[in-house]
């Protein structure tokens, strides 16, 4: 995170990537090859480093635009002249494919959300058992 011209340091592996994505930049990393990953070669949520100062410069995302995605803040990252880097050695292993926090809440039915808000609020002001407790992945 020396170079100013890198945003973020991804610390998956570079197989979880497609090919061409990250360019030799150096003995220990890679960097966006931004001709093959496109608005998100500025920025990823993935498990990475991010320093403070960057993200104050742009930030935050959300005063991007009403809506802001990741997309959004990468392109803000871009336009800064910032690019993702990839560490050679990953740091993480990649386990999300298909899942997405809070996917779990959304699939139950507007009922059985409410029911338990509604157990819980019962449980709060003495008036009912303690809500049950969600199963852990």
């Amino acid at each position: 995170m020396q170079d100013d011209a890198v945003s973020s340091v991804s610390l998956r592996d570079i197989s979880d990537f497609r090919p061409g994505y990250w360019s030799p930049a150096g003995d220990s990393h890679y960097v966006a090859n931004v001709d093959i990953a496109g608005d998100i070669a500025g920025l990823h949520f993935n498990p990475g480093l991010r320093r403070m100062r960057d993200y104050r410069a742009v930030g935050p995302y959300g005063l991007l635009r009403v809506g802001a995605v990741e997309a959004d803040a990468s392109r803000a990252h871009l336009a800064a002249g910032q690019r993702m880097a990839l560490l050679k050695r990953s740091a993480v292993r990649h386990i999300g494919d298909g899942r997405r926090v809070g996917d779990a809440a959304r699939s139950k039915t507007f009922g059985a959300r409410m029911s338990r808000k509604i157990r819980k609020r019962l449980y709060w002001i003495g008036m009912g058992p303690p809500p049950r407790t969600r199963k852990s992945n």
